[in-house]
């Protein structure tokens, strides 16, 4: 389903932050004895070919913080959610509480 919403998608962005939250999130299936290090390295690769641009976190930030501290949310997925509003963007996102707020903001979801 993801991959054919990425298909889909004229262009896909992220902010910088994705790249060291992808690699945590599977440090940590290494760290638990989930998943070799070697299949963590392809998963990561495979992740970060999604996204066509990057886009640096500086200029997101104080708007990322004051829309978490409205939505009482943890800053980080602001970040996403921010930079899809001023892209004009939808947000491909399966968390049902950042789809909530998203949806108060007025950004787009796509279809997941």
């Amino acid at each position: 389903m993801v991959d054919s919403i990425v298909d889909r998608a004229s262009i896909v962005i992220a902010p910088q932050l994705y790249i060291p939250e992808v690699t945590n999130g599977l440090w940590k299936y290494v760290r638990a004895g989930e998943l070799p290090i070697e299949e963590a390295v392809r998963f990561l690769s495979t992740a970060l070919e999604l996204v066509d641009e990057y886009r640096g976190v500086a200029g997101l930030a104080e708007e990322a913080l004051r829309e978490a501290a409205a939505h009482r949310h943890p800053v980080y997925d602001f970040y996403y959610a921010v930079l899809a509003r001023r892209e004009d963007a939808a947000l491909l996102t399966f968390d049902n509480r950042l789809k909530k707020h998203c949806r108060a903001m007025g950004v787009a979801l796509a279809d997941a």
